[in-house]
């Protein structure tokens, strides 16, 4: 009797911490998989010579979508002056975590040379809000930064405002 009081008590602590350690678990999938995807378009770009194009969409179509939270995918040429395609797709099903940009773009364009056109801030978060959230910072050189732990900017300096887009 004693143990099974005893188990109750460890699983009554336990499913809550293995349902936090879950939920941060699809965040920093989410931003590893944004910051992949980051470095993909640049290299494709680098070693192509082509623009390659960071856009939400589910590779049905080169047209970029406005949900960033389904998933993205990179347009880009083969080679200069061939038709654009598209080179990779990431797509998730739904869930409650989303992903959103600071600054409101559709798309990253990464140039032949890397750098990018519209550097942009994503931030990946549920609904817990922006203390769990993380931060990608794609920089107008076309390198990626991400939150060293979740609540705080990519800087790792300041937190994530409470306005960040979060639920």
């Amino acid at each position: 009797m004693v143990t099974l009081a005893v188990l109750a008590v460890l699983a009554a602590v336990a499913i809550p911490s293995f349902n936090t350690l879950m939920l941060n678990s699809r965040i920093q999938g989410r931003s590893s998989a944004l910051i992949s995807s980051a470095n993909q378009a640049r290299l494709i770009a680098l070693r192509n010579g082509v623009t390659a194009t960071l856009c939400p969409g589910n590779g049905t179509t080169l047209v970029c979508g406005t949900n960033w939270s389904t998933g993205w995918q990179i347009n880009a040429a083969p080679t200069p002056g061939a038709a654009e395609q598209i080179a990779a797709v990431s797509a998730f099903p739904p869930s409650p975590t989303t992903v959103t940009t600071l600054g409101g773009q559709n798309q990253i364009a990464f140039l032949p040379n890397g750098i990018v056109t519209n550097n942009d801030a994503f931030i990946v978060c549920d609904a817990r809000g922006h203390t769990f959230a993380m931060q990608i910072a794609v920089s107008a050189s076309g390198s990626t930064l991400s939150s060293p732990k979740q609540g705080t900017v990519a800087d790792a300096v300041t937190s994530i405002a409470a306005t960040a887009g979060c639920p």
